[in-house]
């Protein structure tokens, strides 16, 4: 397969969602940001194999992660500024890739409609029905929310290493937990 980048043990490990005790808060905290972010970078370039529908879905869900991730932080170690900085720009990124993922389940909900009450739905009302969401669809998907996307996590992932610099053990979380 052309482009598939197969991730090997360590880049794994590298992209566990999980802090190790052999390091401190602030190495493990940007680790796994970068983890998360290079997941979705290679989701959404391509690289994992996976259709377009489920690699948006994949996406979202490490950008929810990320933003897990910083309110985890948020109270102990991560000033307010850049805390409220990068939580809405990775919310301006999920409701971005939202977009795309809206105008793909739409119409596989009325292909799924269809499936099951075949003949139900009146010819004329489906097919402009399926044509208006093939239009939407087309409409999000030149708007290039997913090369915007990526453009954007790759600008997170730069200032990663200075989200919780001096952050050294569990008491610089510890608020963030609830």
């Amino acid at each position: 397969m052309t482009g598939l980048r197969l991730a090997t043990r360590s880049d794994a490990e590298d992209r566990a969602y999980r802090l190790r005790a052999a390091e401190s808060v602030g190495e493990g905290v940007a680790r796994v940001a970068r983890g998360r972010i290079d997941n979705a970078l290679d989701e959404l370039g391509g690289h994992t194999g996976r259709g377009t529908v489920e690699a948006i879905h994949e996406s979202r869900k490490d950008v929810k992660k990320l933003r897990a991730l910083l309110r985890l932080v948020r109270d102990g170690a991560l000033p307010e500024a850049t805390f409220r900085t990068e939580n809405t720009e990775l919310g301006d990124i999920g409701r971005g890739l939202s977009g795309l993922r809206d105008a793909d389940v739409m119409l596989a909900t009325l292909d799924g409609l269809e499936e099951r009450y075949p003949g139900e739905l009146p010819p004329d009302a489906a097919g402009g029905l399926r044509q208006a969401l093939e239009a939407n669809r087309r409409s999000v998907r030149s708007r290039g929310s997913e090369g915007t996307a990526a453009q954007a996590l790759a600008e997170v992932r730069v200032r990663v290493e200075s989200w919780v610099p001096s952050a050294r053990g569990f008491d610089d979380v510890a608020g963030g937990l609830r």
